[in-house]
């Protein structure tokens, strides 16, 4: 099935000037944070973020030779690069020499799929710059595994007749297109004969432009036609033309015909096209009252013929008609991506009633490979109610719609596609259909609208995930939604026969009935390279991944970075490999799933931490004070981390901003060790921006919202895989650098950021310049001594191995003090490449890293309205305005000096939602047991302490709506301001048990 195929192909999708894809962006008023940074863009190429699952495998009508690395059989005496899109500009091989033959070529650092190249021509000179086709024309040739043998994919058949003497007439930047069968390659090139101009004793030749791209096409369409039987109509069913068919009428009746097409060589595959012939008085369809036509590959020449889809959309036929057939009626299936030799349809001929024989016919067969296919756009479908307006919600229109208005009421409504053979998917798209006066949504209130699935033909249907982003309607509340509108989820892959979308259909208030609507339901397989072979036993990406950052430029500044779920860089890829440790086992009691061995701020109070090693760990877990953006270790505390078995820190804002090629986050940092009897009042925010050349830049923001100051925060701590990057060097102020090992252990292994030349390097060899590194640009610490209340000594580089887990640690540490109300930003930088590039890089960023306090106001924090909804019984407060309705409140977008969060919670048991600034308020809690003796100074401390247990499941923290003031730190002189109490009454929504939630102040 697929992996068989996706074996092949392991392939970040990318786009020129792409944006993010899936839900891209949530709570982005939040994100309005980040300082401007003095880097502009340098040479970037090619972007992508992704929300979900990760990206795509084949890019489509994008030139992947863009982000490759180009080399040439000469240098010659005019250089210009042939990947960079300009065919005006070019290269060519004039050296002197008269070689038999030239080449121009392209190496890409990962494979892709292609079947389309374009070659330029570079300019003609009075001496020579073409090809000489007088023994062959030019070829295309590609690379199948990296670094290997070079084979021919085809000649440039329209490039013309050229001599010593004569150029062809070529003009300058002249293209020629080159259809080449599918091939997974890792590099293209041009190759021919240089010309010699009669009377020279050099030849050379010239380029304007190589390109390479995958564009979905017939596969078919070159191939050979073979069929059941020879029939007495004969036009070709492999021409895209439905108007002329083939039938296999033969005076016999067999009891089955096929239509097949061999491939010129082995193709992906994943969709094919089958149009019926004609229908005639006595015959010439597919008979169904045995079963639906199939389409059937060979996965091998010659090989067994096996089932991949049935045409379930055909129509129910019999011996004694057609169903409504209509002649070239076409039927498109999808299936899971398989490598095909050939492809057929097979069905039953009908042997039509009173007749001795049986015939079928053809139109048209096709088949192609298509990146994202939907899955259900020849499904069956089927609903849970017939309705009153009855369009198709499974013809990729959205703006047509299905209701179940049928005037009774329904306490559950469901719409169904449904597959002959199975098909692997991982998302699902599900399109509102309109709401009308009376309904025609989802009643959200006991639960939003679930897509389920069928792993079995006719078998039960299973929850595999809820629209979250489905607004929060009610019987008598539309909740904004509009025509069409979608809705996307992603899980964990699997193989269905059926896909629906359930739902309580709303009961608008007077009305005798409730009815939903649909526009349209899809499902897709996402390839995506979430590869569990690179991270330690028993860990599973999907659980981490959040998004990814794709940068294709060359073979050395070419990366892939991932984020979390708490926002943490979890992987980073580039020319060395996986940067980031396997991580622990899930065994061992540091077990972290990218909790601990990841990039991340680390945010701690030396006082409150208490390393009493003279206690077991369980009671040094819950005295520790460490507050990691990543979350809680998932080895600690497994009871009641056993209801989700991991908890990330949950992220309350993130989005990619196409325009700043950037991804943003919001998380709330959690203790890691637990259970803990400290509370974490941190807010994390982080910006990873693509600047171009390899270069990666990260800003933090840290907003302590708690009641205790932070006096150390390492910014960022993390560390790099040895058995890819083993050597470590530091910078000096000359801008060289030294080579420095040991261990993370020894407090020798420390340096004042002053002392260096602002940066670091991990590399595969720091004595050799060549070798690819990751640099780590700190800075030199610009504004020591400036503000002692707010950096009260000097910031250091800290390395060493931290003989465990294939992990060299690496980290700033940051000797700020963060005081509670405030908040702070850091900006540093990462450089992938050769140490000698990362050297140069480095050295000019240095001087970029900056940090200091944020200066937030009600004056320019910006303003989030929030209105009030029914939702469960409850009255609550949202972001999504409510059709005639003026806001209820305002907060503030940004984290004002003593201002407070205001999250958004949900009993997972209840499902009530409950608001508050206190992230613990509603949280499992437990005594903590003082393990200290009544007589040592240390027991006043712990005595009557309490275990926070937040992350155990109990509760969701669904949202942050903004910032609101304490009384005593409120301009009520200047702006208008209300109690929060005073304005969200309903007491289960929000409690408000204390005066400090009494009179917390948000504007009007």
């Amino acid at each position: 099935m697929k992996k068989t195929f996706t074996a092949l192909l392991v392939l970040p999708l990318l786009f020129i000037n792409a944006h993010a894809y899936g839900q891209a962006s949530q709570n982005a008023d939040l994100l309005q944070i980040f300082p401007t940074s003095p880097e502009a863009p340098h040479n970037a190429s090619a972007w992508e973020a992704t929300s979900a699952d990760g990206p795509l495998q084949t890019p489509v009508n994008t030139n992947i030779l863009y982000y490759g690395k180009e080399s040439w059989s000469r240098a010659g005496n005019i250089d210009a690069s042939f990947i960079d899109g300009d065919v005006m500009t070019h290269r060519v091989t004039m050296d002197g020499t008269a070689p038999a033959q030239d080449w121009y070529a392209v190496t890409l650092p990962v494979p892709y799929l292609i079947n389309k190249v374009v070659y330029a021509h570079g300019k003609n000179y009075a001496d020579g710059g073409w090809f000489d086709t007088s023994s062959d024309k030019p070829k295309i040739q590609v690379q199948t595994a990296p670094g290997g043998a070079w084979t021919d994919a085809a000649t440039i058949a329209a490039y013309p007749a050229t001599g010593p003497g004569n150029g062809g007439g070529l003009a300058q930047g002249q293209t020629f297109e080159i259809q080449i069968e599918a091939t997974v390659v890792y590099g293209v090139r041009v190759v021919g004969k240089p010309v010699q101009v009669t009377g020279k004793t050099y030849a050379f030749s010239s380029i304007g432009e190589l390109q390479a791209s995958y564009v979905p096409r017939n596969a078919a369409l070159n191939g050979t036609a073979s069929y059941s039987r020879a029939g007495n109509i004969n036009a070709s069913y492999m021409d895209g033309s439905f108007a002329t068919h083939r039938v296999t009428m033969d005076g016999t009746a067999p009891a089955a015909d096929w239509y097949a097409v061999t491939f010129a060589k082995a193709q992906p595959i994943n969709k094919v096209l089958y149009a019926h012939g004609k229908s005639y008085a006595d015959g010439g369809w597919f008979d169904t009252s045995g079963g639906k036509p199939k389409i059937q590959v060979q996965t091998s020449a010659g090989g067994a013929w096996t089932d991949v889809a049935t045409i379930s959309q055909y129509p129910a036929t019999t011996s004694a008609g057609d169903g409504g057939l209509t002649d070239g009626q076409a039927f498109e299936v999808v299936f899971d991506t398989v490598q095909a030799v050939a492809v057929r349809v097979i069905g039953k001929p009908v042997q039509y009633t009173g007749k001795t024989y049986a015939f079928s016919s053809i139109a048209e067969l096709q088949a192609s490979f298509a990146p994202e296919a939907n899955a259900l756009l020849q499904a069956t479908p089927s609903y849970s109610r017939a309705g009153n307006i009855a369009a198709s919600y499974l013809d990729g229109d959205f703006n047509t719609h299905r209701v179940t208005w049928d005037g009774t009421v329904q306490t559950s409504d469901w719409y169904a596609a449904t597959l002959g053979l199975p098909v692997t998917i991982n998302k699902v798209i599900y399109a509102h259909g309109k709401n009308y006066a009376d309904g025609g949504w989802f009643n959200a209130s006991a639960g939003k609208p679930k897509i389920q699935v069928q792993t079995s033909a006719g078998g039960a249907w299973t929850d595999v995930a809820t629209l979250t982003d489905y607004p929060a309607t009610t019987d008598g509340n539309g909740g904004g939604l509009t025509q069409g509108q979608r809705f996307e989820v992603r899980f964990d892959p699997v193989s269905v026969y059926g896909v629906r979308v359930i739902g309580t259909p709303a009961h608008y208030p007077g009305t005798t009935f409730s009815f939903s609507s649909i526009g349209e339901l899809q499902a897709f397989y996402d390839e995506v390279d979430l590869d569990n072979g690179k991270w330690a036993a028993g860990l599973n990406e999907r659980h981490v991944y959040q998004a990814s950052i794709v940068h294709r430029q060359t073979a050395d500044t070419s990366w892939e970075l991932r984020l979390g779920k708490g926002g943490q860089i979890y992987s980073l890829t580039g020319p060395f490999g996986e940067a980031i440790p396997p991580q622990s086992p899930v065994t061992t009691p540091r077990s972290g799933g990218w909790i601990d061995e990841v990039i991340q701020p680390v945010a701690i109070n030396r006082g409150l931490n208490n390393p009493d090693t003279q206690f077991s760990q369980s009671v040094y877990d819950s005295m520790a004070y460490y507050i990691h953006q990543a979350g809680v270790y998932e080895g600690k505390d497994t009871t009641a981390l056993g209801r989700n078995g991991f908890f990330y820190s949950p992220k309350l804002a993130y989005g990619w901003d196409a325009s700043d090629k950037s991804y943003s986050m919001l998380s709330w940092g959690q203790q890691a060790h637990i259970p803990s009897i400290h509370r974490s009042g941190i807010l994390y925010y982080e910006k990873v921006r693509d600047i171009g050349d390899g270069i990666i830049e990260v800003t933090y923001v840290i907003s302590n919202f708690g009641t205790e100051r932070i006096d150390d925060i390492t910014l960022p701590w993390g560390g790099v895989r040895k058995s890819n990057l083993p050597d470590h060097v530091v910078s000096d102020t000359s801008g060289d650098y030294t080579a420095i090992g040991g261990d993370f252990s020894d407090p020798s292994n420390r340096i004042a950021l002053d002392e260096t030349g602002g940066w670091a390097a991990f590399a595969q060899n720091a004595s050799n310049p060549g070798s690819y590194a990751l640099g780590w640009v700190f800075g030199q610490d610009k504004h020591y001594g400036e503000d002692t209340d707010f950096q009260y000594a000097k910031n250091t580089w800290a390395w060493g191995d931290a003989n465990r887990d294939d992990y060299i640690v690496g980290g700033v540490g940051g000797n700020f003090y963060l005081e509670p109300g405030q908040t702070m930003y850091y900006r540093h930088y990462w450089v992938v490449g050769t140490l000698a590039d990362v050297q140069d890089k480095a050295n000019a960023l240095a001087d970029s890293v900056d940090y200091g306090l944020l200066d937030i106001t009600e004056a320019n924090a910006g303003l989030i309205p929030l209105y009030t909804i029914s939702v469960g019984g409850q009255t609550i407060l949202t972001r999504e305005p409510q059709s005639g309705h003026s806001p209820a409140l305002r907060t503030y977008a940004k984290p004002v000096a003593g201002s407070k969060p205001l999250f958004l919670m949900q009993d997972t048991t209840t499902g009530a939602y409950k608001l508050s600034f206190d992230p613990y308020e509603f949280a499992d809690k437990a005594a903590f047991a003082n393990p200290y003796a009544p007589s040592d100074p240390q027991y006043s401390t712990y005595q009557n302490r309490t275990l926070y247990k937040q992350y155990d499941g109990t509760m969701a923290y669904a949202d942050l709506l903004g910032f609101a003031m304490p009384a005593d730190l409120a301009d009520t002189a200047s702006y208008g301001y209300v109690n929060l109490y005073d304005v969200v009454t309903d007491r289960s929504f929000y409690p408000g048990p204390t005066a400090a939630h009494q009179t917390l102040k948000v504007r009007s």
